[in-house]
């Protein structure tokens, strides 16, 4: 099988070699002389100030989807933290000014299921 690149020097994918160290050293200094005439320019803040207003948007979205995200992650545990609450204010309304378990009257049934204090 014929592959295009064989013998022109071009490899790619896991083959790919790595590129001879006097072309890496040249392409470090073109890359940092860049960045250095960016960085250098007068108008620099302006154009930092430019991409982040160009960047806001993109940003306050992913913000709003984040919360969206957060907001229904949040929302079982307050609702049981809700139920757990109703609960313990039942419980607490079981307890008298002393802190003891209130108890029902005793009402004592006759055979049937009716109470002595009722006529029969």
């Amino acid at each position: 099988m014929h592959r295009p690149h064989e013998g022109c020097g071009l490899s790619y994918g896991r083959a790919a070699k790595i590129a001879p160290s006097a072309t890496a050293r040249r392409a470090s200094a073109v890359l940092r002389a860049l960045a250095l005439h960016t960085l250098a320019r007068a108008d620099m803040e302006v154009l930092r100030i430019a991409a982040g207003k160009a960047r806001g948007g993109t940003v306050r979205a992913a913000a709003r989807e984040q919360l969206s995200r957060l907001s229904q992650r949040e929302r079982k545990p307050v609702s049981k933290l809700s139920r757990h609450r109703s609960r313990e204010q039942q419980y607490l309304d079981l307890l008298d000014s002393d802190g003891a378990l209130q108890t029902a009257p005793v009402v004592e049934l006759r055979p049937r299921g009716r109470p002595l204090s009722e006529a029969a």
